[in-house]
């Protein structure tokens, strides 16, 4: 489960092409995410959420998933406002996020955007292009997502390009307007070095997780009256 990077990274796709992309990101995210006995657990969770890995289905991908979950005190459409890049909320609280760009959308609640993760202190910033689709059942909201590429956003030297093999948020309706919330995460970093970078990797990448749900819960406090 997953899609592999695209060989020709200036391509710009069909809508069908990319709705194709956006519907096998969202079967990917599910199926994993009922997949539960194939995920090991990980030493880097505490008593407020959990953490997950399996090894990749994707060929020539060196590095592992990720799976994080907790509980938040917010309901799922309240959530769904603060996690969607093209509301105006996600880039006030994601502190990893520098811009999130809505090149397109397409009906279906299928969005093409370009996203730029700011410069670390020993990681210069990352750019990807990615096709996400929202998917909305009574009891769960799914953000689904993987890399693609569009000719109005080539590879260039001001960002390094990164590709997501799948990745997504499921939000699940517990009681008391509250969610259980799952991350999906699986894409190359594009690290430097050699492959061996793969094993720093999956030890760096537990902690971006980490932050993303920590600003997501102080993103829940600091907006919690306005949504």
């Amino acid at each position: 489960m997953g899609t592999p990077a695209p060989i020709d990274k200036t391509a710009t796709l069909t809508e069908a092409e990319y709705c194709e992309l956006a519907d096998k990101a969202a079967d990917d995210v599910i199926a994993l995410f009922e997949d539960k006995q194939n995920w090991t657990s990980t030493n880097y969770g505490d008593e407020t959420f959990a953490i997950y890995t399996r090894k990749s289905d994707v060929k020539d991908a060196k590095e592992s998933m990720l799976m994080l979950e907790c509980e938040l005190d917010l309901s799922p459409e309240k959530l769904e406002i603060l996690l969607a890049p093209w509301g105006k909320y996600r880039l006030q609280w994601d502190d990893m996020l520098e811009d999130a760009t809505t090149i397109t959308s397409f009906g279906n609640d299928v969005y093409l955007l370009r996203h730029i993760v700011k410069k670390r202190i020993s990681l210069s910033s990352r750019e990807s292009i990615d096709i996400v689709k929202v998917v909305r059942t009574p009891e769960r909201i799914i953000f689904a997502s993987c890399g693609t590429s569009h000719n109005e956003y080539p590879p260039s030297k001001a960002h390094v390009r990164t590709h997501q093999y799948v990745g997504g948020y499921i939000i699940e309706r517990l009681p008391n307007l509250r969610s259980k919330f799952t991350i999906i995460f699986h894409a190359d970093l594009n690290l430097p070095g050699p492959k061996l970078i793969s094993s720093l990797a999956d030890r760096f990448k537990p902690r971006l997780v980490i932050e993303n749900v920590k600003g997501l819960k102080e993103g829940i406090e600091r907006f919690r009256t306005e949504l």
